[in-house]
């Protein structure tokens, strides 16, 4: 930190500075930028996984298809201002994220994904024996019943979600303009109208 001044200010404020100098890494320095970036949305995701399994976040959080084309959208509106360059970037790290949530998850030792089918064959390895393609079978088609099924849950958590935001918006929209709706009598039928269809 360090202190400073502004204009014609008599006190010292303490602060952080910022230099917008970019430098541009070499062909290794940026493998390895990408190799931490990569490491920290792992580890993000592993985090994220232990506070579901612990409790410390409920299963009405989590997101599917819908909620991520919000988080999309989301990123777009807060990268715009900014610039082309900032959405870019922006919707990049979210490209990482995903993916680093999709490779852990797909690891997860969870009949039907390539987790699952892992743990069989370390259960063969130790055996030395083949498990039965039948069994086995079973317990991918079960995990996958039971994958789907989280998988509707998730989705209509997003609708719900999403849904209830749009309500939100709309009776804050309409709290805001009713003193003026209900000022004039014309207006009360366009509000009608407007607020619900």
């Amino acid at each position: 930190m360090e202190k400073r001044q502004f204009g014609d200010e008599t006190t010292k404020r303490m602060g952080f500075t910022y230099s917008a100098e970019v430098e541009k890494p070499g062909f290794f320095k940026s493998i390895q930028y990408g190799a931490y970036t990569a490491k920290y949305w792992v580890e993000y995701t592993l985090e994220c996984l232990k506070m579901l399994l612990t409790g410390e976040v409920g299963v009405n959080q989590l997101s599917g298809p819908v909620g991520i084309v919000e988080v999309v959208n989301d990123t777009y509106d807060a990268a715009a201002p900014s610039g082309w360059s900032a959405v870019i970037l922006s919707m990049m790290n979210l490209g990482i994220l995903i993916s680093a949530n999709l490779g852990v998850m797909n690891l997860l030792p969870i009949p039907a994904l390539d987790g699952g089918r892992l743990v069989f064959l370390l259960i063969e390895a130790v055996r030395r024996k083949r498990i039965a393609p039948e069994k086995e079978g079973m317990v991918h088609f079960i995990g996958f019943a039971a994958l789907m099924a989280l998988m509707v849950f998730v989705m209509y958590n997003d609708i719900m979600r999403l849904l209830d935001q749009k309500e939100y918006s709309i009776k804050n929209v309409s709290a805001k303009a009713g003193a003026f709706f209900f000022d004039h009598p014309v207006s009360v039928i366009f509000y009608e109208y407007f607020a619900y269809s």
